[in-house]
């Protein structure tokens, strides 16, 4: 594990595909455990807009999109615990969040999809990665999608297990943590 908390890249398993990969990026933009964070100005953002084929050229953002952005991790972070046996996600909290990227239905000659129906750049970006998300519930890819069970770490990951079995980031360093603090509170 890294100075900051994160996986070393020889332990990161293979990005998510797609723009689930998008998804995986933003949350982990956000080092918990290091208390760092890759996405705290404009700026930032949109770099990292750009980077991930969200936009085609950085948008002017202001301040406010900074706590928008990290309201939408938020709810991600919380909705890729619950896929990985945390407490579920509270309907009401992350639809309250969500509910200034609307998606509409758009048929194309691949059939109906979903696209953001936002005015602005990031919420056209963060629609993007929503559609994605119910896409990738649609298909059952979504319970791929985990944050470590660890809750001081809960870096984003994609479970390739065969029987999607994968509790933490790194079993060498959250998965060691977490067997070692079981270990000691039976040992009380």
């Amino acid at each position: 594990m890294s100075a900051h908390g994160e996986p070393l890249q020889s332990e990161r398993h293979a990005d998510a595909p797609g723009l689930l990969a998008a998804v995986e990026s933003l949350v982990n933009a956000e080092a918990l455990e290091a208390g760092r964070d890759e996405l705290d100005d404009p700026a930032a953002i949109a770099g990292w807009l750009v980077r991930q084929g969200l936009v085609d050229a950085p948008p002017t953002l202001a301040p406010a999109d900074v706590a928008r952005l990290h309201a939408v991790r938020d709810v991600l972070r919380t909705l890729l615990a619950a896929n990985n046996d945390d407490a579920p996600a509270d309907p009401r909290a992350v639809n309250a969040v969500l509910a200034g990227l609307p998606l509409v239905v758009a048929v194309g000659e691949g059939g109906p999809r979903l696209v953001p129906a936002g005015r602005d750049p990031l919420s056209r970006a963060l629609g993007r990665l929503l559609a994605a998300v119910v896409e990738a519930v649609a298909s059952g890819e979504w319970v791929r999608m985990k944050a470590c069970r660890l809750p001081e770490c809960r870096w984003a990951y994609y479970d390739r297990s065969r029987n999607r079995s994968r509790a933490w980031c790194s079993m060498e360093t959250c998965g060691n943590r977490a067997k070692a603090r079981a270990f000691r509170q039976r040992a009380r």
